[in-house]
């Protein structure tokens, strides 16, 4: 809900072409009569009309206008690909919102070594987590190609969304070529 809130301030998402990864309950109710919605996951689900892999985006170049991935890259083993694939299917002057868990204590993002144990990672990413995001995010979803901008919610927005998350969502822009 909280990305919703946040994407309607700073892009229409009437009539535009969405792609929403492993969509949130309340996200999707609001989303689901736009004709140009896409629910996925990488398996369908009660929210996720379409069984879609971040990391094998299966629609055309250029063809969202807006990518919702709230909380999903850090489940990605190669989240890289995953970046890469979204700046592909984004249509040029299209926005991503991106948000993870994110740990500014962190300059760069852990990531665990090859042979650590599953338990292990587990444990100190959260369940199912593979890594743990530092500073570095704006530099890695940028390195994949997009223009990024991390956006904080300021003490009104924040009393508004009725949240004290301090989580940055960040909007990632694929730029056209002029």
């Amino acid at each position: 809900m909280l990305a919703y809130l946040f994407a309607q301030r700073h892009i229409e998402l009437e009539g535009k072409h969405i792609l929403h990864f492993s969509p949130e309950p309340n996200l999707f109710r609001r989303l689901k009569n736009e004709p140009h919605y896409i629910s996925g996951d990488i398996k369908k689900n009660k929210y996720a009309a379409y069984e879609v892999d971040v990391t094998r985006i299966p629609y055309p170049d250029n063809t969202f206008d807006v990518i919702i991935c709230n909380h999903v890259m850090e489940h990605v083993q190669d989240h890289m690909t995953g970046f890469s694939e979204c700046l592909r299917v984004l249509k040029p002057d299209g926005a991503a919102f991106f948000s993870v868990p994110y740990y500014p204590e962190k300059e760069e993002t852990w990531y665990p070594p090859a042979d650590m144990p599953e338990a292990e990672i587990d444990k100190l990413c959260g369940l199912g987590h593979r890594r743990l995001y530092g500073r570095d995010f704006t530099n890695i979803v940028a390195s994949a190609g997009f223009e990024v901008e991390p956006c904080l919610l300021s003490a009104e927005e924040a009393a508004i969304f009725r949240t004290d998350m301090n989580d940055p969502i960040f909007i990632a822009r694929k730029l056209a070529i002029r």
